[in-house]
């Protein structure tokens, strides 16, 4: 939809006023009886948020919308400023959200509907929420990836209940790989994922936890990642927990955990190849878990610093589909504990 900043809609003069406000400018009071949610145009929403019309005043609290459906592709990219702060909940967007190399206090798309969000090298001084965010498009065609590489995040990474999936076998539904996240990065209480989630060599300074995440990446082939984690330094605890549940490989190797590794009661499936990796990985704390991997587990030149407790696993390689032969299904070679 074009934009004329010289004619803005009786919702676009709603949200101005809020903001002006500092306060939300909640639609879900407004949505018709069919569930269309009233619009706004995100021409509209980027020179708000630049600060592009001395009129529209920006406080600290940035602009807040809830409810609303966003019409265009929301370009960010490069917003900058006191004021940048977006949190948009139970929006639809059905097009891009772009903020990459903006610098933001804050990005929230809580329970939001979103096709994709790209945020590459974007420095956000607080929190990124994305709890609660789903695909949206055409019936069985939905999708939601996002793109976050090279990310600096000074607090928590919060995705918790988010669904992404990917539209084509090549995507990576969440790619997080060399991002610097200050807090912890929470993909848990319902958290799924069909695709690859991609965190290699990210430093995170919090923990990592997955309890009750589904990581779903299976392939014929068993070569497909779940969760690449490859050389990720992370200064607390991976938990695993909350009967997790991955199809595909788990990729640790040459990971840096500054806490334990807690697998829980979790069921890791990649048969015929491998469940999890932690090849030359180092974890400071202990070893955990008492779940269910059915696929190899590969921990050659590990180091665990303390305990390597796996009391209850139950641990099965599969080397054929039929499950007429066995291999070797905890391969440590050089597992230094």
């Amino acid at each position: 939809m074009a934009f004329d900043a010289n004619d803005l809609s009786p919702h676009e003069h709603f949200v101005v006023e809020r903001t002006r406000l500092g306060e939300l400018a909640d639609f879900s009071p407004m949505g018709d009886p069919g569930g269309a949610k009233p619009a706004v145009r995100a021409g509209f929403l980027r020179k708000l948020m630049l600060a592009l019309d001395p009129d529209w005043r920006l406080t600290s609290a940035g602009v807040r919308i809830k409810g609303a459906r966003i019409d265009g592709v929301l370009d960010l990219t490069d917003c900058s400023g006191a004021g940048a702060a977006l949190s948009l909940e139970g929006c639809e967007i059905v097009e891009a959200v772009d903020v990459g190399r903006a610098r933001l206090a804050r990005l929230a798309l809580i329970d939001c509907r979103v096709a994709k969000l790209t945020a590459a090298h974007t420095i956000i001084d607080g929190a990124l929420d994305l709890s609660g965010a789903a695909p949206i498009g055409d019936a069985g065609a939905e999708t939601f990836i996002a793109d976050l590489r090279g990310a600096r995040i000074g607090g928590d990474v919060v995705a918790r209940g988010a669904h992404f999936c990917r539209a084509t076998a090549a995507d990576i539904v969440l790619a997080l790989d060399g991002a610097q996240i200050g807090g912890d990065l929470l993909l848990d209480e319902g958290f799924e994922a069909l695709g690859c989630v991609s965190l290699a060599g990210v430093h995170l300074s919090g923990s990592l936890r997955c309890d009750g995440a589904q990581l779903m990446n299976r392939s014929e082939d068993a070569k497909s990642v779940a969760l690449n984690a490859r050389g990720v330094d992370i200064g607390g605890d991976v938990r695993l927990n909350g009967k997790m549940k991955a199809e595909g490989v788990l990729d640790f190797s040459g990971a840096r955990i500054g806490g334990d590794f807690d697998i829980g009661q979790s069921t890791l499936k990649n048969e015929v190849g491998v469940a999890l990796t932690l090849i030359n990985t180092r974890i400071a704390g202990q070893f955990t878990g008492a779940g269910k991997i059915a696929g190899q587990v590969q921990a050659a030149n590990a180091e665990i610093g303390r305990n390597f407790d796996w009391r209850g696993i139950e641990l099965t390689h599969a080397m054929t589909p039929r499950g007429d032969s066995f291999g070797t299904a905890l391969d440590a070679a050089g597992l230094n504990v």
